[in-house]
């Protein structure tokens, strides 16, 4: 997965391409809108949320969509996408589900009216799903951030009111599931605020008192802990670390209690993915360590060759990409003018490449930063800076720096372009901080970033040279 929009990317709830058939429409919407949104279905046929697919879903000239499938189960809950807002569906063999979108009275995003032959249950699920909506809680714009404590507040508002919606449910069972899942959602978003304000306030979620207790009431084998993450928060709860650049000892041990402490074949799967996917994408560090944890990683999921094909075809990719290299791919980006630069057209000083899009939180929230390093080289003839985003949607890219204003020069780099310099410079996530010297040859492909106070020393020393 080189990107996913934010809301999947956090979420991590979709499913995988299916054969459509001719069989009965199972869900069929309108769109009123002067331009139509990009909008997919989405579901976890089996609860694994970092098992990640999508289904687009295209509107006629009229605004007409429809959705056909072959479900993997009789009934199923799903999320329809419309821009950036998210709307619950239950989708049910043999039963046809409508949806009516239109643009909100602000004009800034999209309502849903759901209907069709269960009203009722898409109505409980969408309660569900908006309450949960992971931007309620969460601003990839620093600048647009809530504080902490008014998050919270939305979280208690939220959770009792899904809990009205559910409980207008008749089906017992179904009603149960629901609140049980309200629940799992509810510990799972609180623990994800307790962890954004431990650091805010530059402090170790693990010491938090509040943090500690939520993990000890997790059943990390439950099915419900499964769907709504707590599964996951648990295991990267048992084992403390600070980040130190290679986590491939906390990664083996992490694999050793999944095989001690996890009995649920469901909830081990997932734990498995989640164990590779966080190595590969995110703890790799120096990559001293990589061949200790493959050996390691594929005992521990030899049961899943799917994952082992994945994540060893990642680990190989890891420092393709090294000092003194010509690079492996130079894309060709667009100006806000929609003129195109080749990356070459950027030699001959000292380069520093942002990468990045206005989705990604961790990406944003180093811009301020990045603000401060080109000031301190304003100037300075022998370093350049280039931002390069690699947002789908160039209407966000284009808000964003309009907003801004950022006094350096800013590219993006979409389609093909994007995914053939990923996929040749082994990237699997952003942000990602590239320096090219002046010659066009690879300084260091993955660089420190620009809130780490040696980056200005260092791009000192690199630029005199």
């Amino acid at each position: 997965m080189n990107k996913m929009n934010i809301k999947s990317f956090v979420a991590l709830c979709a499913f995988s391409l299916f054969t459509m058939s001719a069989k009965a429409q199972l869900l069929k919407g309108h769109v009123s809108a002067k331009e139509m949104p990009d909008m997919q279905i989405s579901y976890c046929a089996d609860g694994d949320l970092l098992n990640p697919t999508y289904i687009p879903i295209e509107a006629n000239g009229d605004g007409v969509f429809t959705f056909d499938g072959e479900l993997p189960v009789n009934a199923i809950d799903a999320t329809l996408a419309v821009g950036n807002d998210i709307f619950g569906v239950r989708l049910e063999k043999g039963k046809q589900a409508t949806v009516e979108v239109k643009v909100n009275a602000e004009g800034t995003g999209y309502e849903a009216t759901i209907g069709g032959d269960n009203a009722a249950i898409s109505a409980a699920y969408n309660a569900f799903v908006k309450a949960y909506d992971i931007m309620k809680y969460f601003s990839p714009d620093p600048e647009e951030a809530k504080p902490n404590e008014e998050y919270r507040a939305i979280l208690e508002k939220e959770y009792a009111a899904v809990k009205v919606a559910i409980k207008k449910l008749k089906n017992k069972e179904l009603r149960q599931e629901y609140l049980a899942m309200a629940d799992g959602m509810y510990q799972w978003t609180k623990l994800r605020l307790i962890m954004d304000k431990a650091d805010e306030d530059n402090k170790a979620f693990q010491d938090c008192p509040e943090y500690v207790s939520i993990i000890a009431t997790i059943d990390p084998n439950a099915e419900i802990s499964l769907k709504t993450n707590l599964s996951n928060a648990w295991l990267n709860a048992q084992e403390r670390s600070d980040y130190s650049g290679d986590m491939t000892d906390l990664a083996i041990k992490k694999m050793s209690i999944v095989n001690e402490k996890i009995t649920n074949p469901a909830v081990r799967k997932t734990l498995i993915r989640l164990i590779g996917y966080s190595y590969v994408n995110f703890d790799i560090g120096d990559g001293k360590g990589k061949d200790r944890f493959w050996e390691k990683y594929s005992e521990f999921a030899k049961d899943y060759p799917d994952m082992l094909e994945q994540y060893g075809k990642q680990l190989k990719e890891f420092n393709a990409v090294a000092e003194g290299m010509d690079l492996p791919y130079t894309p060709t980006m667009q100006r806000a003018d929609g003129t195109d630069v080749k990356l070459s057209d950027c030699f001959g000083k000292l380069l520093y490449i942002d990468l990045w899009a206005t989705w990604c939180g961790p990406c944003c929230k180093q811009i301020p930063f990045m603000e401060k390093v080109v000031e301190h080289f304003k100037g300075n003839d022998n370093v350049r800076f280039i931002s390069i985003s690699i947002d789908a949607d160039r209407n966000a890219w284009l808000q964003k720096i309009e907003k801004d204003k950022p006094e350096w020069e800013q590219y993006i780099m979409t389609g093909n372009e994007e995914k053939a310099f990923m996929e040749a410079w082994g990237i699997n996530g952003i942000p990602r901080f590239i320096i090219i010297d002046k010659n066009g040859k690879v300084l260091n492909p993955d660089a420190m970033r620009p809130s780490a106070p040696e980056l200005i020393e260092v791009l000192e020393t690199e630029s005199k040279k």
